[in-house]
């Protein structure tokens, strides 16, 4: 970099800025948090939000909107605007609704492509709830940061005549039916700009700038048109204000954001940020993710381990994001506006990921906000006539089952209650039943007829992943059985436990492995051991990546597979052969699967495999796409000790730790307490266990343990000890017992 009078003082900002961050108290957790770890590969962002935010303000380094792609990637070289966004976090999902600000010196070019600006790595600093970087074009520095539905910009010009800030609208990928184009104004007398954007779904803003709206105008294409306010056009455009700065001039942009209208906008940024200061609004938001990632505190470990660990705390705090504005919210189900009545509205749900670990998470430490989504699971269902598998924000088909089901009954056995489980059980049962059309923009179990005719989701239809539908399908059914006993519905249990041994219907005695299967009974042609990603009904995966998932009835496919021994030798040739891909979610529960057959030294073993080799610091420290939070709850879970090989059993298995203490401070104001003596790389095997000062053998432990603000003790060492926990009365339970 040219040492210039501009980019020394910028970089002796940076350098005091460095020194704050490192100066503070050791107890802000945000200093342990890396927003650019996953921004390499994981499909992460550096923005800034509070947790659960509706509106994320993020860096844009994309020159036009696609599915599926992130609004920052580590890799590009530059920054187009910076985008109040809605963008799942760590998804292959639609960004809707944005609103783009880009700040400029001179006029290079009309649309963002012409006027995006190189930017260095080195002058880029991200903190929960904050952003800032130095716009290489422009002399310009850039910092942002946030409340629940707003933004807040601060732009740090340099001298010029020709400053200027432009507002995008960018529909280029489509708009909601029956919506007008996409809208923006400029309100000179009043320093306002407002509009909304219909990509995908609308988003209304609402913008107050500090500085005196001179000169102003509308851009589209590459045409621009001095004067004019406002612009209405299903096509990328917006609007541009001109004016003078002085060097290191500050220019400050207030935004407020809304699903429901423009004067919402306006009265979510007045309830949120009162006044121009934008370093209060700042230090806030800090404070809210210091008290959010206190719920689990560490002791112990390397700097680097802390900083994994709270950053996958932290992205596991990012989706859903909350939809409810003042008690109201408008549904992107029924195109309606309702009223919560005193719950939080939440939406952006990546199912098929997250029932896995992190709404297992969710239960624990945030019980009160699950049990929202949990309602507006339930909403969905009533506005919508189904309960989603991926709402983004609306219906979407993205992946297979009906994992809203698993998440509500998951939470409804853990002890959540307070909703309408006579509705929820509703949903939950047509989704059982009924397959949906394209025509509700919902297909929830594909292929259900022949499910319940057959016992299995054949291959040779049009159905696409029929061997994968079927195993999860029978784990479905096994999570309904149990909420259909806990709510006496005892000829649903009774069915539906039939249902949930349809697993073995898609294993093949004669190659001992899970295979596809044709509608008259005989199994896919040809046979192949490792087949490629998609092969013989399997999404996402080979037979290697489902033969494994059974997770309600470990204890049968053991049997299935011909007995403990061969169980025991085809579960390391899952390894052997590397075929577990822990980027993506099928594979996260068989490392535990060591636990059913009395070697739960290899779970501790392989448990401390992954943590170190498929988790780092950097951009690249996720091995795949962190699927809102699910990879990172896997992390958050893990080194603390434990997981939750089977929602729908209220239950967690040992793994092995690498803190010496760990502290969860529950709603309830208890703490659960797991405190592993003599841990550290070398000494990852269990010892011993103690709970609340009694000798403890089981491989598990109850969800009831951690409520009710138990203690576990730990003893590790540098060699298993083969006696602990290889006893089969303490194996953990499976339907077959």
């Amino acid at each position: 970099m040219k040492l210039n009078k501009k980019n020394l003082i910028w970089s002796l900002s940076y350098i005091i800025l460095l020194g704050e961050i490192f100066s503070v108290s050791s107890n802000e957790l945000v200093n342990y948090v890396d927003p650019f770890i996953g921004t390499k590969g994981g499909r992460t962002y550096p923005g800034a939000s509070v947790p659960f935010g509706m509106t994320s303000w993020t860096p844009y380094t994309k020159p036009k909107v696609v599915c599926g792609t992130q609004p920052y990637d580590y890799n590009d070289l530059k920054i187009y605007s910076f985008r109040g966004s809605h963008f799942p976090s760590g998804s292959a999902m639609h960004d809707y609704g944005c609103v783009n600000i880009m700040p400029v010196k001179g006029i290079p070019g009309v649309n963002p492509e012409q006027r995006a600006s190189y930017f260095k790595h080195e002058n880029e600093s991200a903190s929960p709830g904050y952003y800032s970087v130095y716009l290489d074009n422009y002399n310009i520095r850039a910092e942002i940061t946030a409340t629940l539905h707003s933004g807040f910009l601060r732009f740090e010009y340099p001298e010029t005549n020709d400053a200027y800030l432009f507002f995008d609208v960018d529909p280029e990928e489509g708009w909601v039916p029956d919506t007008p184009p996409s809208y923006v104004k400029i309100i000179p007398d009043k320093n306002e700009v407002v509009g909304y954007n219909t990509n995908n779904f609308v988003g209304y803003f609402y913008a107050k700038i500090n500085k005196k709206i001179g000169s102003y105008g509308i851009w589209y294409d590459d045409k621009i048109i001095n004067g004019k306010k406002k612009i209405e056009l299903r096509k990328k455009c917006g609007v541009f204000i001109k004016f003078s700065t002085n060097q290191n001039e500050i220019v400050l942009v207030k935004i407020g954001t809304s699903f429901i209208s423009i004067d919402q906008a306006k009265k979510n940024l007045e309830d949120e940020i009162k006044d121009w200061d934008f370093e209060n609004i700042r230090n806030t938001t800090k404070e809210l993710w210091n008290e959010h990632l206190k719920k689990i505190e560490v002791e112990g470990g390397t700097e680097e381990q802390k900083t994994i660990f709270y950053t996958a705390l932290y992205h596991c705090m990012l989706v859903p994001r909350i939809f409810t504005e003042n008690g109201k919210y408008f549904s992107a189900f029924d195109y309606q506006v309702h009223k919560t009545n005193g719950f939080v509205y939440y939406n952006d749900f990546s199912l098929w990921d997250t029932f896995r670990a992190l709404h297992p998470l969710m239960t624990i430490i945030e019980p009160d906000r699950q049990k929202d989504m949990i309602k507006s699971l339930i909403s969905m269902y009533e506005e919508g006539g189904w309960i989603p598998k991926w709402p983004n924000p609306f219906y979407t088909n993205c992946m297979i089952g009906s994992h809203g089901d698993t998440v509500i009954i998951d939470s409804y056995l853990k002890g959540i209650k307070d909703f309408d489980t006579e509705k929820a059980y509703e949903g939950i049962r047509k989704n059982a039943f009924q397959e949906g059309t394209l025509e509700s923009n919902f297909q929830g179990r594909l292929g259900i007829d022949d499910y319940i005719k057959l016992g299995y989701v054949p291959v040779d239809g049009k159905i696409q992943g029929g061997t994968s539908m079927t195993l999860e399908y029978a784990y479905q059914d096994y999570c309904i059985a149990q909420f259909a006993k806990t709510l006496n519905k005892n000829d649903d249990y009774e069915y539906f436990i039939k249902r949930a041994v349809n697993y073995k219907n898609v294993f093949d005695q004669t190659t001992g492995y899970m295979r596809g299967r044709k509608t008259d009974g005989s199994w896919y042609e040809p046979f192949v051991l490792i087949g490629e990603q998609g092969s013989e009904g399997f999404i996402e995966s080979n037979r290697w990546q489902y033969n494994f998932f059974v997770p309600h009835d470990i204890k049968g496919l053991i049997k299935l597979n011909g007995g403990t021994e061969k169980f025991i030798e085809k579960l390391n040739m899952l390894f052997e052969l590397k075929q577990y891909i822990h980027s993506n979610e099928p594979c996260h529960n068989f490392i535990f699967l060591y636990n059913y057959v009395g070697m739960p030294w290899i779970t501790q073993e392989k448990v401390r495999w992954v943590l170190d080799v498929y988790y780092s610091t950097g951009p690249a420290g996720l091995c795949g796409d962190d699927d809102c939070g699910q990879m990172s709850a896997w992390y958050v879970f893990n080194a603390i000790g434990f997981y939750p090989v089977c929602p729908g059993q209220p239950i967690y298995h040992f793994g092995s730790p690498i803190f010496r203490k760990i502290t969860v401070n529950l709603n309830n104001g208890k703490k659960f307490v797991i405190e592993p003596e003599n841990v550290s790389k070398e000494n990852k095997y269990i010892q011993t266990v103690e709970l609340n000062g009694k000798q403890y053998e089981k491989t598990w432990f109850y969800h009831s343990e951690i409520i009710n603000g138990s203690k576990f003790k730990l003893k590790m060492g540098p060699i298993p000890n083969k006696k602990w926990g290889s006893s089969p009365e303490f194996y953990p339970p499976s339907l077959s017992d």
